[in-house]
Formats: structure tokens, C-alpha cells, sequence
């Protein structure tokens, strides 16, 4: 049986990205998370709730706090967010995720949580 994804509580229909000091400094206190999501799907009202589990699951694996950027596919096409602060998709970002940490990210990297 697979080991599921940390992205299994992300809506289908969303992507998840890291960005930020997460990436690039040595002892972040917080993770910096780009969720891209169809307004088709979600008003942007409804954007953060439908996010929530997510984002609880991953504050509760890397055990930093979370910094939320929710945008629409279209909102990050036209601003170039991803290419202007070097997002990565979440899941490219484990090895970092795991680096960080030797409380509950380095517990979920060793029992498959972060496996993709």
C-alpha cells in the first residue's frame, strides 16, 4: 500500500508551493505556502476554509507556523508570483522540509508522510 502524500488533504483542483526564507535560510520560523486554486471551485471567499486541513497538516509536520498565500491560477499567471520569489511545488521542497527539523518533519520524512 502507498504511503500517502502530504498533499492528500490539498483540493484536487489546487497546487501547493514553498517559497521564502523556508528555502533559502538556515533557521526559518515559519514556511512560507503558495496554494493556487480554481475559482470555479472555491470562491475566493471560501478559498482559506477549503484550504484549512491542509494547511493545519502541514504546520503540524515541518512544526513551523504557516504563512498562507492563497491565488488564483489566473491571479498567478498574470503576476508572475511563482517566478519572482522561486516557488517550488511543496513536494520538491521535502528534502528542505526534513532539513529543518528534528521534531515532527523528520518523523514524518521517516515514516513516508512526505513520500510522493
Amino acid at each position: 500500500m502507498a504511503t500517502p502524500s502530504i498533499t492528500t488533504k490539498l483540493p484536487s483542483s489546487s497546487a501547493a508551493l514553498v517559497f521564502g526564507s523556508f528555502l533559502h535560510g538556515s533557521e526559518p520560523r515559519d514556511i512560507d505556502v503558495l496554494v493556487l486554486y480554481d475559482p470555479s471551485v472555491f470562491s475566493p471567499a471560501d478559498a482559506y476554509r477549503a484550504h484549512a486541513s491542509f494547511v493545519k497538516e502541514v504546520q503540524r509536520l515541518v512544526g513551523l507556523p504557516v504563512d498562507l498565500t492563497l491565488l488564483t491560477y489566473g491571479e498567478e499567471e498574470s503576476s508572475g508570483f511563482i517566478e519572482d520569489t522561486g516557488a517550488v511545488p511543496i513536494e520538491e521542497a521535502i528534502e528542505k522540509l526534513t532539513s529543518h527539523s528534528t521534531g515532527p518533519a523528520r518523523k514524518a520524512a521517516q515514516a513516508g508522510e512526505f513520500k510522493r
